[in-house]
Parts: structure tokens; C-alpha cells; sequence
């Protein structure tokens, strides 16, 4: 059977989860987590890559980067500097990560912060504690802007206003879905209608129309990326369904910037 191919991202973010071949671990002690670490710090000063949060849990990794072109470069170089000393270790031959890593273009604003959220937040949904108490994620880099650090999140503190309100963000539990759930859940109009009622602070769906255009726009977009069709949105809000369609399709509104912000932006392309 052919593999699709990747969808690409509009301005190089992606979230990528790497996993174990076989559902092996990646990590059977703490000296092999230190060293994956040291191995992704290496990307630190790369002009063609940013490494925004990641998490490592036992038979998997989460990352959210910018990537200058498609991330498979990323995730070989990990393969090819970690997988040796984890085979050298354990006495083991061959492959250790799954041969199809998994990958999705984040576009839009919302969705941004949505997946820097659900990758810290996966240690609480695995049952191993609180975000915060975690030692093996990058919410120390958040907590104290570590500037030496693995991680370039200005850019992800930018979308949140500043620092407190991105820890807060990622402290508020929302049931966040991302790439890692294989079978999607069918929306109904009546769960959709209730996701817009949220984001709409007491107005009702149909005075979306009256809004600034960028606003409404990015409200559009934050709705395509929760799961919503095209057909949905457009029910729910009254909207045209074309004009529902050229928002979601189109570039430029409510989209990341194309590279991280901070102090290495001029390293990056």
C-alpha cells in the first residue's frame, strides 16, 4: 500500500511525534534521557531549525518546531546520533524508531498553542503527575525563560501575551485532541454548535458576520482546526459556505509567523 505523502506546513511549524519500533521504550533510565537531551540540544544553534516545546515520554517523543523545509532531516538526525548509543548500550541491533514517524502542519494560532499545551500536559494524561513536577519536558525552560536552554519559545510566549499567561494556558486542562488520536471523533452539529458558543463571549453564532473581518476570520480557522467542516461553520454561523471555504484554505490569517521570535531570529532563515 503507498503512503500519503506529508502534508506541509504554511510557515514551517509542525508537531511530530517520534516512537519506538514495536512499541519499544526509547528510554530504560534517566542517562538515557539526559542523553536524547543532549542530542536535541545540538539543534540549539541550527539557522534551519527550532525546537518550541517537547516532552519525552517512555516509548515516544512530542516536539512542536519550525523546521526551514520538511522535518524528516530533524528526526534523522536524532536517529542517527541517539539510536547507536541506545544499541551499543542494550546490546541491540537495528532499527529503534518507528520507520514512519508521525507528523501535522500547525497553521494557525490557535492551534499553536493548542499543541504546545497538549504536548507539556502529556505526562498528566499518561497518569505520571502534574505538568509542572515533570522532569523530562521543556515547562522548566517556560517557568524560568531559560535562556541557555533546548527550546526558542518567544514566539509561543508572543501568541499568549507573555510568560503567565502561556504557563496558565498550559495549566487549564482542556481535553486538547491533537495528532496522536488515530481515530477521529465525528462532530455533531449540536457539539459544534456548543464549541462556537464558547469562543463567542454571550453573542450567538449568527452575529459572527457583524464581526471584524480578522476576528471572524480567525475564528473560522480556530473552529477548521477543532474538527469542524466546512459545512458545519457555515450552518451554525450563517456564513457563506464558500467564503467559509477561501478563510480556511487561505494563508495569512490568523497563521504562526514563519520563524520563532527571540534572540536567535537572526540565525533563523
Amino acid at each position: 500500500m503507498s503512503r500519503h505523502s506529508r502534508k506541509l506546513s504554511n510557515h514551517g511549524y509542525y508537531h511530530i511525534i517520534i516512537r519506538g519500533i514495536d512499541r519499544q521504550v526509547l528510554f530504560l533510565d534517566d542517562a538515557d534521557r539526559t542523553r536524547f537531551l543532549k542530542v536535541i540540544s545540538g539543534f540549539r544553534n541550527d539557522p534551519d531549525l527550532a525546537i518550541i516545546t517537547y516532552c519525552l515520554m517512555d516509548n515516544h517523543v512530542h516536539f512542536l518546531v519550525w523546521t526551514y523545509g520538511p522535518p524528516g532531516r530533524f528526526v534523522k538526525k536524532i536517529a542517527s546520533s541517539y539510536v547507536p548509543y541506545f544499541n551499543r548500550k542494550y546490546d541491540r541491533v537495528g532499527h529503534l524508531f518507528q520507520d514512519r514517524y508521525r507528523s501535522e502542519p500547525v497553521n494557525t494560532t490557535g492551534y499553536f498553542l493548542r499543541v504546545f499545551r497538549y504536548i507539556l500536559r502529556n505526562p498528566v494524561k499518561a497518569g505520571l503527575g502534574d505538568v509542572m513536577q515533570y522532569p523530562w519536558s521543556s515547562w522548566p525552560e517556560l517557568q524560568n525563560r531559560t535562556r541557555s536552554g533546548i527550546c526558542r519559545i518567544d514566539t509561543a510566549v508572543a501568541m499568549a501575551g507573555n510568560t503567565r499567561n502561556l504557563m496558565n494556558f498550559v495549566l487549564t486542562d482542556n481535553n486538547d485532541v491533537c495528532l496522536e488520536n488515530t481515530r477521529r471523533h465525528f462532530i455533531t452539529d449540536a457539539e459544534a454548535t456548543e464549541l462556537i458558543m464558547n469562543r463567542l463571549d454571550g453573542k450567538t453564532p449568527l452575529e459572527i458576520a457583524e464581526l471584524p473581518i480578522e476576528n471572524r476570520n480567525s475564528l473560522l480557522l480556530e473552529w477548521k482546526a477543532e474538527g469542524l467542516s466546512i459545512r458545519q461553520i457555515s450552518r451554525i454561523t450563517g456564513i457563506n459556505r464558500n467564503t467559509v471555504q477561501r478563510v480556511c484554505s487561505a494563508e495569512g490569517h490568523g497563521e504562526p509567523e514563519g520563524e520563532p521570535r527571540g534572540e536567535s531570529r537572526g540565525q533563523v532563515r
